[in-house]
């Protein structure tokens, strides 16, 4: 019988049974070939899958820290191969896990090329812009806010954002896309603006402002964007020139129109580019702040003329170490170099040794310090047009008060008068001309229809007529008629007819204002209405049934406080809702599309010579 066993035992038959046996096992355990063979694509695709994630998760910390993706030499024997394959190396040797998938990978699949790390940065921003198209769908409306610019190719690239309010209520001011326009009429750039929307899958026709500069290709009435764009949405589409690009014009119209403001901001900008030019009177000026002052050092900023806020913030630095500065002009116009330093050094100093700079430098300080407020309002993402309206009428009202206010005037004038003692300036007005100046005796019994030639402040000469018969005694009266009423009265001109634009859509728009006293006023709200296609009945009728509830509301201050409130009651005021809504959507600046172009340079590269048509993202 063993015999028997043995003999069955090592017979093919048994072997194989035997093998067969265990196969089956094992495939209970494991499952069948094609399972594991289902299994094991299973796995493949998941570690694939979790090494694409570490490749998105370091292109888009390169793209949030503003880091480029990419270096000049990439190849294997270079020192450093760019900030996306050197962190690529970096978590490989952090993590074994991931070092052991990335080995499975082959060289052909490896997803590290420029093409792909672009790929993963186009995939992430696709999924941001959809996410965006979503909320902009569900608010219904929408505005477009449009500015172009030049890239380091010098092609030109237009940015589009978006502006509308979402569920909650609250105005929402977003990037959308940068268009490449090689097409500079606006039919064409119009063509592109919509050709953008319709690829995204947004409704033109929802389209209810808009907000450009004041180019004519963009703004023109019958031949511009604006117009076309007009015509395309089949709404009224209003226009709004940029607030924030308006006030920058009452301040370059102010300059060109008043001398004395034109000749003291050129006198700041050409003092801080004299300092800024030189790294031994840089380092000078920052000395002299160290061993004097004992405070921090403040940095003399670039200057733009025609820029708010960089005049702003030079003229405050140059107010509070002006000692500093003219320290640093001082030893310039002796131990510069060249005579052409020491000439323009001598020429700086002199002017600000004139008591007329100092007062300046004191009044454009308050001036920009009352309007700087107004300034970063106008460039906020939340701001509506009631807010930008109210403040910009506030800050009128106070300029027209200290302009007519002695006690001001006079407060500015000691403040400058302390200044100048301080550092041994002049206090002594500007010498007047010796010679009387007289009209032509050409024109005598003529009947003159246009200027003559005169001066601009030929209308001063009584005033100066009598400060030469009082022996010159009254400097503070020359000052202040020559000086701060003209700043003040030119200033005050151009804010007004510039950022108080009257017409139908701001005085629609007032109502929606809770501290206006036309609040909710039937008829100047059914203009817009009328403008949008609301059934004005049904409005008027909302308008009666809420206007108590909302003006008991000693919270609501605002258009969006009211709109956040009528959102709650949204189901029984549906005209009134959206009329509230259409307002907040219309944009008073363009501000986030300047802020875009900062990153234009992160996403373009100098062309290379041998290789001119690559357009990598770095």
């Amino acid at each position: 019988m063993i015999e028997k066993c043995d003999a069955h035992q090592n017979s093919f038959n048994h072997q194989k049974s035997t093998e067969s046996w265990d196969s089956f096992k094992i495939a209970e355990k494991r499952g069948s070939v094609a399972e594991q063979v289902v299994s094991h694509k299973v796995t493949v695709t998941a570690e694939h899958r979790e090494y694409v994630k570490y490749l998105a998760k370091i292109a888009l910390f390169c793209a949030r820290q503003n880091m480029g993706l990419r270096g000049h030499d990439e190849s294997d024997d270079s020192p450093n191969r760019g900030n996306f394959l050197e962190l690529l190396e970096l978590i490989a040797t952090l993590s074994s896990e991931f070092a052991r998938v990335r080995e499975k990978i082959p060289n052909s699949a490896q997803y590290t090329s420029p093409p792909y790390q672009n790929a993963l940065l186009e995939a992430a921003a696709k999924v941001a812009r959809e996410t965006l198209v979503k909320e902009v769908k569900r608010s219904g409306n929408f505005s477009i806010i449009s500015d172009g610019t030049t890239d380091i190719r010098l092609t030109e690239q237009m940015t589009l954002c978006l502006r509308f309010v979402d569920a909650a209520g609250v105005i929402q001011e977003r990037y959308f896309d940068i268009i490449d326009i090689h097409k500079y009429d606006a039919r064409s750039i119009t063509t592109a603006i919509l050709s953008m929307l319709e690829r995204h899958g947004l409704d033109k026709t929802k389209c209810v402002a808009q907000c450009y500069d004041t180019t004519n290709v963009m703004s023109g009435e019958s031949g511009g964007v604006q117009n076309f764009m007009r015509e395309e949405c089949g709404n009224s589409c209003p226009y709004i020139h940029c607030y924030a690009h308006r006030l920058q014009l009452v301040l370059s119209h102010t300059i060109k129109d008043v001398p004395v403001a034109s000749n003291f901001l050129d006198l700041v900008s050409s003092t801080v580019k004299h300092i800024r030019s030189s790294k031994i009177r840089h380092d000078l000026y920052v000395d002299v702040q160290v061993e004097t002052t004992n405070m921090k050092v403040l940095e003399l900023p670039k200057v733009c003329v025609h820029k708010w806020e960089y005049n702003h913030k030079a003229i405050s630095i140059l107010l509070q170490r002006l000692g500093c500065v003219l320290h640093v002009l001082q030893n310039s116009s002796r131990q510069s170099n060249t005579i052409e330093e020491r000439a323009v050094a001598s020429g700086l100093l002199t002017l600000w040794r004139s008591f007329s700079s100092i007062l300046c430098l004191v009044i454009f300080d308050d001036l920009f310090s009352m309007t700087s407020v107004l300034s970063k309002l106008l460039q906020s993402k939340r701001t509506d047009l009631c807010e930008a309206i109210n403040l910009t009428k506030s800050l009128i009202k106070k300029l027209d008060e200290r302009r007519s206010d002695d006690s001001y005037f006079t407060a500015v004038y000691q403040r400058a008068l302390t200044i100048a003692t301080e550092h041994n300036l002049e206090t002594d007005p500007p010498r007047q001309q010796k010679r009387k100046r007289t009209d032509s005796v050409l024109l005598k019994d003529s009947y003159v229809c246009s200027t003559i030639g005169r001066g601009a402040f030929s209308a001063q000469s009584e005033l100066h007529k009598n400060l030469e018969k009082d022996d010159a005694s009254d400097f503070q009266k020359y000052f202040r008629v020559d000086v701060f009423n003209v700043v003040y009265d030119r200033f005050i001109t151009e804010l007004s007819s510039r950022l108080l634009v009257n017409s139908q859509l701001f005085t629609a728009i007032a109502a929606c204002n809770p501290k206006s006293p036309s609040f909710l006023n039937a008829e100047k709200l059914s203009i817009l209405g009328e403008k949008f296609d609301i059934d004005c009945s049904t409005l008027t009728a909302e308008i009666v049934v809420v206007e108590g509830y909302l003006k008991s509301k000693s919270e609501i201050n605002t258009l969006t406080d009211a709109l956040k409130e009528l959102k709650k009651l949204e189901d029984g005021l549906i005209c009134l809702c959206r009329l509230f809504t259409l307002a907040a959507t219309i944009p008073i600046a363009n501000a986030s599309c300047e802020r875009s172009f900062s990153v234009l340079k992160l996403v373009k590269i100098t062309p290379v010579p041998q290789c001119p048509k690559r357009d990598w993202v770095i």
